[in-house]
């Protein structure tokens, strides 16, 4: 019995060791595969790729390789950060909510939701900034104008965003009942 443990010990670790190797020999193929991506506009399997090296890194704490590998993952999403950001942009000003949430994913994946902020609440407060600014009217005009762009701003948030809270109100509802 004391045989059969150690020989299962063994396995495991020669697993691990074989983890080890196979995810150090997956950062010879980074740089490439996200390029690759990025120039598909898959954005979501660059972010992916970028973060399963990033989580892979940890394994290596004590290698001198590990420093080098961070730079090359910080400029990779960088690079796709670049990329992505004109994509959120158009997407928050013409109101595509779906492309909103893919590059929304990919800031998340990347763990970089404070740049996201930065990026999405100046860019929805747009149409409210416009519109006072293109307005001659007096003040009390200006202030209907805004409020009705305001209530627009929020009626198209609340067109794309209450379908899904409903139907997981819903969803959450069947299973109580279950």
């Amino acid at each position: 019995l004391a045989c059969v443990h150690r020989l299962t010990d063994i396995q495991h670790r020669m697993q691990h060791a074989r983890d080890l190797l196979q995810a150090a020999d997956a950062w010879s193929y980074v740089e490439a595969d996200v390029h690759a991506h990025i120039q598909e506009r898959d954005y979501a399997r660059a972010a992916q790729r970028i973060a399963d090296v990033r989580d892979s890194l940890a394994q290596f704490a004590h290698s001198e390789h590990v420093s080098a590998q961070t730079a090359v993952l910080a400029r990779l999403s960088d690079t796709l950060l670049r990329e992505v950001q004109p994509v959120l942009a158009a997407a928050i000003t013409s109101g595509d909510v779906d492309a909103m949430e893919l590059c929304a994913a990919v800031y998340a994946r990347l763990q970089q939701d404070d740049a996201l902020a930065e990026l999405y609440l100046p860019a929805r407060a747009e149409r409210v900034h416009r519109v006072w600014a293109d307005t001659d009217a007096t003040l009390p005009a200006k202030m209907a104008q805004l409020g009705d762009a305001l209530w627009q701003a929020a009626a198209e948030t609340a067109r794309h965003v209450l379908p899904g809270y409903l139907a997981g109100l819903a969803l959450g509802a069947g299973l109580a009942k279950i």
